[in-house]
């Protein structure tokens, strides 16, 4: 069975609200939460709901970006408007932290190449 969750930010009223949607093999709707008002609580309503975020691959959407994450891979961001922001300015909406102040942990190292000294 194909499993896709999306996670969408919206804005309403001057303030931001997240949902998550799981979705069937012909994008349509199978599941929906209600509005959150972060994303780090749609994220575990929906592990509680069944998405496993190490096994399954996911996508973030935005106002500004379309981020999508693979398992054992590197998330990829396309911005789908001229004023999608730094990278720093989505760490800051998405995490409440830049890169530069981030924690190592929450960073990918990039591996030593041997053959390079």
């Amino acid at each position: 069975m194909h499993i896709h969750w999306k996670f969408i930010e919206h804005y309403e009223h001057d303030s931001i609200h997240w949902a998550w949607h799981l979705l069937r093999v012909n994008d349509t709707i199978e599941k929906q939460s209600p509005q959150f008002t972060s994303y780090g609580a749609a994220v575990d309503d929906a592990i509680r709901c069944g998405f496993r975020p190490v096994e399954q691959h996911f996508v973030l959407v935005t106002p500004r970006t379309v981020t999508h994450f693979r398992p054992g891979d590197r998330p990829v961001t396309v911005p789908i408007a001229p004023e999608a922001g730094t990278d720093d300015e989505v760490m800051q909406r998405f995490f409440g932290m830049t890169i530069s102040s981030a924690p190592r942990r929450y960073l990918a190292t990039p591996k030593k190449n041997p053959a390079r000294p």
